[in-house]
């Protein structure tokens, strides 16, 4: 996000925001910038798994905002803060659409021969 200047930063669509966060001060930028439009910690992660909802993170987008997580760890700072929660919401994310996966259970036929499947989806 460093070659944008911070006002032009606005303009973009949320999600695209998450995707360019590339260190902690990008993500103390994201989060500010959301800031006026939750009313708490809560709702501002809610708004960041919402935007995951329509664009889920990529494999390396993953990766990354982990790897940035764990290089702010300890640090008490602004930018621990806003890389926990912006990992924190990657992680509900895949918790939440794991969740939402059809459960396929495997069952013996009644003779004994051959395999059903049956599909249930909690």
């Amino acid at each position: 996000m460093r070659l944008l200047p911070r006002y032009l930063m606005n303009f973009f669509p949320v999600r695209t925001r998450m995707r360019m966060v590339t260190d902690a001060a990008d993500a103390v930028r994201l989060l500010q910038s959301l800031r006026c439009d939750a009313r708490g910690a809560d709702d501002l992660l809610l708004r960041l798994v919402s935007e995951f909802e329509a664009s889920p993170p990529s494999e390396e987008e993953t990766m990354r905002l982990s790897v940035l997580h764990q290089s702010e760890r300890g640090r008490g700072s602004a930018g621990e803060y806003a890389t926990l929660t912006l990992w924190l919401s990657v992680v509900l994310f895949l918790s939440e659409a794991s969740r939402r996966q059809p459960k396929v259970e495997v069952l013996l036929s009644p003779s004994g021969i051959g395999v059903s499947l049956t599909t249930k989806i909690k």
